[in-house]
């Protein structure tokens, strides 16, 4: 009986101590950080843990690359995809997009996702440019492995970020750094996680590793207005644009701006706006979407009698242009779809234009809703947000989100 009990204690206390993989222990590194590819996104998750394991525990764990020796008695911490992370489970078929794998056991630990950080500036006429190639931070694209690395250090080191630089951080200090032996698979819940007003190219290093630290980022929806890039068509071909009181609008006769308005149902217009969009992928294969929204602060659609048949005044004050901005939107997702599969138009439902149309809408049309955050502690405003997000979904098109939680009406 003393023999049993003795093996059954002997046994549990390797089980606990089976669950515990020290990557430092006492202040003293235990663990080397393995980069497994080229990637310049799984170089920077090497460089984070070791930054944030050396700021916690005062241990520095050691840099190496795949084909480097691994030091006798060191604990291997393999980050990013590779023939061999793949051999120890990390599978990129079984990844979503942005998740990472994370496996430890008693020999190693293996942080891996897939890491495309992509790299095209601008967007659709737009100016704001989401890389910093200058210290290698991207606000698009999939960040497996640093998404993993941040994870691990929130789960597990208890690594808070509330705001860029120092006084926004929560690094727990510890002489121990350790893991449980376990694995399992992690994944965003939203493909894109992106804060407003993110511009990489003049942004500090503190900013940009912050939104790293959030794990923000993912695909690229940036869904906006953007009928201002049919300008250069006003001289040539002025029937593309809004007829208002007897005139094409090119400036603000129908919006708030003065980038002008357009005829939603010109076909020849749509055309043109189409060909833009096919342009676009061609130059730029990364992206998921292009932009088809009117100017911001429209008030007016145009004019014509096909234009005037979409009227939907009958749809409410946020309905009212529904059916003739999503018409539009919807025929250039059309002739999208027979070019470019798997690409896909995006639009707002915002302002006269946020409840569903009265129409079908094709399956490569997202749809990004947007709402006040303040708003929805008025129940009325609350339901038009809530029967928005179930139109749309009926209506089974990708449906997005773009909260302001800036301000209060």
């Amino acid at each position: 009986m003393k023999k049993l009990l003795f093996a059954l204690v002997l046994s549990l206390s390797f089980a606990v101590f089976a669950q515990d993989l020290f990557l430092v222990k006492n202040g003293k590194a235990k663990a080397v950080i393995i980069i497994e590819n080229d990637n310049v996104s799984t170089q920077k998750a090497g460089e984070e843990l070791q930054q944030m394991l050396e700021q916690r525990t005062g241990a520095k764990l050691q840099i190496l690359s795949s084909k480097d020796p691994i030091p006798a008695g060191m604990i291997p911490v393999y980050l990013g995809l590779s023939p061999r992370t793949e051999k120890l489970g990390a599978i990129p078929a079984n990844l979503k997009y942005d998740a990472y794998f994370f496996k430890v056991t008693p020999q190693y630990v293996v942080i891996a996702g897939r890491d495309l950080p992509q790299t095209d500036e601008g967007y659709a006429g737009h100016t704001f440019i989401y890389c910093n190639y200058e210290h290698h931070y991207y606000a698009y694209g999939e960040k497996g492995t640093v998404n993993g690395v941040y994870k691990t250090l929130e789960r597990y080191a208890g690594n808070r970020h509330y705001m860029p630089g120092k006084l926004g951080e929560i690094v727990p200090k510890s002489p121990d750094f350790k893991l449980p032996v376990t694995e399992y698979i992690n994944a965003p819940a939203f493909r894109e996680r992106y804060v407003w007003g993110v511009y990489f190219k003049t942004a500090s290093v503190d900013y940009m590793r912050w939104y790293y630290r959030m794990c923000s980022g993912g695909q690229n929806n940036n869904i906006n207005h953007n009928y201002r890039g049919m300008q250069k068509y006003k001289d040539a071909h002025p029937e593309y644009f809004a007829l208002i009181g007897g005139q094409r609008d090119f400036t603000n006769l129908s919006t708030a701006n003065h980038f002008g308005n357009l005829c939603m149902t010109n076909p020849e217009g749509i055309k043109q706006f189409a060909a833009h969009a096919q342009s676009f992928f061609d130059r730029n294969p990364t992206y998921n979407t292009y932009p088809c929204v009117p100017q911001d602060g429209m008030y007016k659609i145009c004019e014509c009698e096909n234009c005037q048949k979409l009227y939907s005044p009958h749809l409410g004050h946020t309905g009212r242009f529904s059916n003739a901005v999503f018409y539009h939107a919807s025929e250039v997702a059309k002739i999208l779809a027979k070019t470019h599969p798997g690409k896909m138009i995006g639009t707002l439902a915002y302002e006269g234009y946020r409840v569903p149309p009265e129409m079908d809408l094709p399956p490569n049309l997202a749809v990004r809703i947007c709402y006040t955050r303040q708003s929805l502690r008025d129940p009325k405003q609350k339901e038009l947000v809530r029967n928005a997000i179930i139109g749309y979904h009926k209506k089974k098109v990708p449906i997005l989100v773009w909260t302001y939680p800036l301000f209060n009406h």
